[in-house]
């Protein structure tokens, strides 16, 4: 039922499912692989986790970031390359206060939820080959961050493809925007998804 919610409120999320995924530079997935879509609301569900540690309950949001047999993430592995919240608490009950104090609203974290939802649709080569469709020639582009930034410059592509992003008004859809019209995203100079050049 929550997974259904959720796609019900963010319907970009059916964006995951649909056709190929390139979920890594020269990695694409198999058509209707359900990966990239469960990495987005995972995403999201750390998001509502972190809320309800500040906002509502810190038990319960500790217990969805640290729950379930998730291979190497699983709480009982030994922690490592990735974050093991359970066996910190206190560190992520103070990440999550800190998030907090720059989301400061509730249209401020329902912000960032959209955020979640749509940052990586431009890896669907459906969303691609229907943004690039309305482009010249010159404009068309495989980078993902790119074709979303596209779409959001566009009322009418964000109406048809980005509802949710279209539904926060004008000033909140322009950050968006103007985000990833950047060109540069530093957690992929993290991963070694870009280089910086200059």
């Amino acid at each position: 039922r929550f997974l259904k919610m959720l796609d019900v409120q963010f319907p970009e999320l059916q964006i995951y499912r649909i056709g190929k995924i390139q979920t890594s530079p020269g990695i694409e997935e198999i058509a209707g692989s359900p990966t990239e879509y469960f990495r987005t609301v995972g995403a999201m569900i750390a998001l509502l986790s972190a809320y309800l540690t500040v906002h509502g309950d810190e038990e319960v949001g500790l217990q969805w970031v640290s729950a379930g047999a998730r291979g190497p993430m699983s709480m009982d592995k030994v922690p490592g390359k990735f974050i093991n919240m359970g066996n910190q608490p206190q560190d992520y009950r103070k990440f999550c206060k800190r998030l907090a104090e720059e989301l400061k609203s509730e249209e401020d974290w329902w912000f960032m939820m959209v955020f979640l939802a749509v940052h990586d649709v431009g890896k669907s080569d459906d969303f691609r080959h229907r943004v690039n469709a309305t482009l010249p020639k010159a404009q068309r582009t495989d980078d993902h961050d790119k074709v979303l930034a596209n779409a959001l410059r566009d009322p009418e592509l964000m109406k048809m493809l980005l509802p949710s992003v279209a539904q926060l008004g004008p000033d909140r859809a322009q950050k968006l925007a103007d985000g990833f019209a950047t060109n540069f995203q530093l957690p992929q100079l993290g991963q070694g998804e870009i280089a910086c050049v200059s």
